[in-house]
């Protein structure tokens, strides 16, 4: 794969006009044929004062456009690397390599897989999947700002803004003849569809702002304003088996009456409108009393009891070496801060509102149940800092504990049938975090050599205090306790949020054990047993701290910089190494078969039947208990080196000029799981640490060259 990026930048201006103009470029192909990706986006932003330069006016655009194709992340469909990894260690590939061959009754090419039925999910050629399963999505965004700005007087000034953000999405599936026709819908001639989803954000500000300084040592600043928030998205969605052409993907080639899903409209409008302010006090340039205040009116509380949510914050800072004041040739500065926050947070569109969609035609009433008792989310926090820099500036310590609790937060329980709904959302729950993040930097010069070293540390710990122990059934009043929700997951592993435990806890499935607490072989047809419907907790997919360490080193032109980042605890689990377990593609189960099978308990027992138990079908199962690893690894992040040539002395026109090599992820000081425990699927809050079929995480090499006009 590769990726190359070329961006250039234009500043002019005067006095009082000055124009910024911007344009790049990035194309990538990954590491699987025919998964590319490129971006083309350019920007233009003017300021400009007026009226006896009292009035600003600010003005920016934005325009980019993303074509993406074949994003694959991980998952069994539409994957290269499921029939890639279990194809047959003993069989001849490049066979296959001519993957699509001429069918003489059709007179068309379809796919040459001659492992078809081999495994339950039955998996396509990998060179047909890249070739002719095209999932094609473009992108088109345009960003327009105006910000005007007028001044009073230096100490008060009123201005107000406004943006929109507006992109348009296209998003296609096109499955030649000759495909697994579990995905065409059992159609041999293909299948096609195809997505358009809308997005517009509309913002609007107001703000009066005040800088004033009085009785010499004291300043006041205050910010009050309000600002208004209305969001659009519209998704038109058509597709099913194509019908009489072949591989003519058009909405007039799709077979829409015989298809499993009839064409979908949906569209949702979320407007959110606050009014909010801050204040802060300063005395002699020492210590500084800010507070701030904001309430919010959000349209997806609609059907609900709630009408706004308000929050505030209030923090107190000061210097301490002006405060006492400390002249020290050790301590050059010190500042303290304390702080006190909440948060409020609203839920998804429609839960206080019963909805009709349209189901053939019909409309029917939605699956989740309104709940009109909802609350905003709501989380409270305090933070303490400190801030040092000692030996003459050369070092900097940055460092803060904080700990925070999140209540009512939105999870969604399964009702009864009788009911008439099958969920409802509901408010429920406290959690817990608190944490420790710590920057230390030293800077120091020898000569011609410069060199700077810092370390940073981070810490989290989170705990779910509780669920909804108390909770009631706002329609009958009957008791509802809530100690347990299933995040969902395979056979194998599920997420799981119990009270005493924490966000991320991860629970595994286990081989049945003896009275001594070892693994219980059958004496007859000496076979492991696996656990049915017993699942015990195997870790959490959170490290335990992150710590780094970087470099960056100056001479005579030169520059090299290293960051050496370590991710420490944390657990995950490789599906990926189960099913290929399963399927005896491993170099585990190869191992298990020269050495005659698999030791349990002091003797062997045939590998067939030991990985037949543990391993995964492409269907499900396996015991996940066995392929639980540490996620815990260092690295070589980031590498650097270049140097800055000295070309103000050969001409004039050209002010610098830097070549230099760039690496990242280099390679691994330690490492015990068998894929990059730091690449995930997912960016949701659940579903981490888990491995199934992932891309393999990459090792980037390239240059970069920087020249100044």
């Amino acid at each position: 794969g590769f990726n190359v990026t070329n961006t250039a930048s234009l500043t002019t201006g005067t006095a009082r006009n000055q124009t910024y103009l911007s344009i790049g470029t990035t194309n990538a192909e990954g590491i699987i044929h025919n998964n590319n990706y490129s971006r083309y986006n350019a920007s233009v932003r003017n300021t400009t004062k007026m009226a006896n330069d009292k009035l600003t006016m600010d003005l920016a655009f934005n325009l980019s456009q993303i074509n993406e194709q074949n994003m694959v992340s991980q998952g069994l469909y539409f994957n290269p690397l499921v029939s890639l990894y279990l194809f047959p260690a003993g069989d001849d590939f490049s066979k296959i390599q001519a993957y699509e061959r001429i069918d003489p009754v059709r007179n068309i090419l379809t796919q040459y897989w001659p492992y078809s039925g081999s495994t339950s999910s039955d998996m396509m050629n990998p060179y047909w999947t890249t070739e002719h399963t095209k999932m094609p999505n473009k992108k088109n965004r345009y960003m327009a700002s105006a910000q005007f700005k007028y001044e009073f007087a230096p100490w008060i000034n009123l201005s107000a803004r406004a943006k929109i953000d507006r992109d348009n999405q296209t998003r296609e599936r096109m499955y030649d003849a000759g495909t697994n026709l579990l995905f065409t819908e059992q159609s041999s001639k293909g299948y096609y569809s195809k997505s358009n989803i809308t997005g517009q954000q509309v913002y609007a500000e107001v703000l009066a702002s005040i800088n004033k300084y009085f009785a010499e040592k004291w300043n006041i600043t205050v910010n009050a304003g309000a600002n208004m928030e209305d969001i659009t998205t519209q998704s038109d969605w058509v597709g099913g088996p194509l019908k009489s052409v072949p591989n003519l993907f058009s909405f007039n080639n799709i077979d829409i009456d015989n298809s499993n899903s009839k064409p979908k409209q949906e569209t949702y409008n979320y407007k959110k409108r606050a009014i909010f302010g801050s204040a802060q006090i300063g005395w002699n340039s020492m210590v500084y009393l800010d507070v701030s205040a904001r309430n919010d009116w959000s349209s997806t509380f609609e059907g609900t009891n709630t009408g706004s949510f308000f929050y505030p914050s209030v923090g107190l800072s000061g210097i301490l070496t002006d405060i006492f004041k400390i002249q020290s040739t050790y301590l050059n500065f010190a500042k303290v801060r304390i702080s006190y926050s909440e948060v409020g947070n609203s839920p998804v569109p429609y839960v206080g509102t019963t909805s009709y969609p349209l189901t053939n035609g019909v409309p029917a009433t939605q699956s989740r149940r309104p709940n009109s008792n909802l609350e905003p989310e709501r989380t409270k926090s305090w933070e303490a800092g400190l801030n040092l820099v000692l030996f003459q500036s050369r070092f900097r310590l940055d460092a803060s504990v904080y700990s925070s609790r999140t209540y009512n937060q939105f999870f969604t329980r399964t009702l009864s049938p009788t009911t008439g709904y099958t969920s409802e959302i509901f408010n429920g729950g406290r959690v817990d975090n608190k944490g420790i993040e710590l920057t230390a930097r030293y800077t120091d010069k020898f000569g011609d050599f410069n060199w700077s070293t810092y370390v940073t540390y981070s810490l989290n710990r989170n705990k779910i205090a509780e669920l909804a122990p108390n909770y009631r059934d706002p329609y009958t009043g009957e008791p509802a306790p809530l100690s347990q929700i299933d995040m969902g997951g395979t056979g194998m592993y599920k997420m799981m949020l119990t009270e005493g435990g924490t966000i991320g806890d991860i629970y595994v499935n286990t081989l049945m054990t003896d009275e001594h607490g070892a693994i219980y072989v059958d004496p007859v047809t000496q076979k492991v047993i696996a656990e049915s419907g017993k699942y015990v907790l195997a870790g959490n997919a959170a490290p335990k701290y992150n710590l780094s360490w970087g470099n960056d080193l100056i001479w005579k032109g030169f520059n090299l910089n290293f960051l050496i980042t370590a991710r420490v605890g944390g657990v995950g689990v490789s599906q990926t190494q189960a099913v290929m377990d399963y399927y005896g593609s491993s170099q585990a189960t190869a191992d298990a078969r020269i050495n005659g099978g698999v030791i349990i308990n002091g003797q062997k027992i045939p590998a067939a039947d030991y990985y037949n138990v543990v391993g995964a079908s492409t269907d499900g199962g396996g015991v996940g208990s066995m392929y639980v690893y540490s996620a815990t690894n260092v690295r070589l992040s980031e590498l650097t080196f270049g140097y800055d040539f000295p070309v103000r002395k050969w001409c004039n026109w050209l002010q610098g000029l830097n070549v230099s090599f760039v690496g990242k992820n280099l390679f691994y000081f330690y490492k015990k799981a068998p894929y990059d425990p730091e690449t995930t699927a997912s960016s949701g809050t659940y579903m981490q640490g888990i491995d199934f079929f992932m891309m393999p995480s990459t090792r980037n090499l390239g240059f970069s060259v920087k020249v100044q006009f």
